[in-house]
């Protein structure tokens, strides 16, 4: 659990360079989102950052990596850290996407903000999902 002394809840996991990472990745999401109460939609969209996040890090770095999801003001923010200094990703263009796939796209349409920061050694991919408003508590008749 992390705590900065905020009222924010956080969790980081490292996770090992294997095909079976981002399954795992999806099932520490689940259950910190469950232990939240984070909305269902919400968290499936975790769900599916997080797999486009960690799988684009078995893919390019092969390292292992570090995930990351906290509850914040702005949203749920999954954060993917790898441990390869080579240069940040790009959105491909069309032609790539159907040779690679969708995953920075689809990381990009489910979150309000998203982007990479770089580090010494790797990079640090991040997006901000939205958290869908609380039902108002019923009233007593």
């Amino acid at each position: 659990m992390l705590s900065d002394g905020s009222d924010r809840m956080g969790r980081r996991w490292r996770l090992t360079p294997e095909p079976t990472a981002a399954r795992l990745a999806r099932r520490l999401i689940r259950s910190a989102c469950r232990d939240w109460a984070v909305h269902d939609s919400a968290c499936g969209e975790a769900l599916v950052v997080a797999t486009e996040l960690v799988t684009n890090v078995l893919q390019h770095a092969g390292t292992e990596c570090e995930l990351t999801v906290k509850v914040e003001s702005e949203g749920l923010r999954v954060e993917v850290r790898d441990f390869h200094p080579s240069p940040p990703p790009r959105l491909p263009t069309p032609k790539e996407w159907i040779q690679r796939g969708w995953g920075l796209h689809v990381v990009a349409l489910l979150s309000t903000q998203w982007g990479v920061t770089e580090l010494a050694d790797g990079k640090l991919l991040w997006a901000v999902l939205p958290l869908p408003a609380s039902p108002p508590a019923p009233r007593p008749h």
